[in-house]
């Protein structure tokens, strides 16, 4: 009874889980072709580029969404009154670690792509990320405020 309780469930969060991994995967693709438009990379440059930032995106996207999203859930999940000391001071410690780790990934990139970009398109990646990220997030309010229309 309880290996057929854990398949019911499975089969429950599997579709959910293929859909936040699809969405990722469009965001993903949408990010790589505003940033090669952006950038404007020769061919020996994309092919340089490409694994580079690949691995500095993977990375980021590991940390901030599974490495950070444990501590998040445990603060969104503790009541702070019954938040001790002792646990704060850890789940700071692992936060401040995971901060640094970020930074360090960052810079190992960035350091990375000096040998295979001119400064000049390691500025304008800054600024196409900057851009992405303007544009999602306004793009996801604009969704937002289309479903609470659709409400009314």
């Amino acid at each position: 009874m309880k290996k057929l309780i854990t398949l019911y469930i499975l089969c429950l969060f599997v579709p959910v889980l293929q859909a936040q991994e699809s969405k990722h995967e469009k965001i993903k693709a949408l990010k790589v072709a505003f940033i090669t438009e952006k950038l404007a990379l020769t061919t020996e440059e994309a092919e340089s580029f490409w694994p580079i930032y690949n691995s500095y995106d993977d990375t980021m996207h590991k940390l901030k969404y599974e490495e950070m999203g444990k501590i998040k859930r445990t603060l969104k999940e503790t009541p702070l009154e019954s938040l001790s000391e002792t646990r704060a001071k850890k789940m700071y410690q692992e936060w401040l670690s995971l901060e640094n780790h970020m930074c360090s990934n960052r810079r190992n990139m960035l350091t990375q792509l000096e040998a295979v970009l001119p400064y000049s398109k390691i500025m304008m990646l800054q600024r196409a990320e900057w851009e992405f990220h303007r544009k999602l997030i306004d793009q996801l309010r604009n969704e937002k405020r289309k479903g609470k229309e659709r409400k009314k």
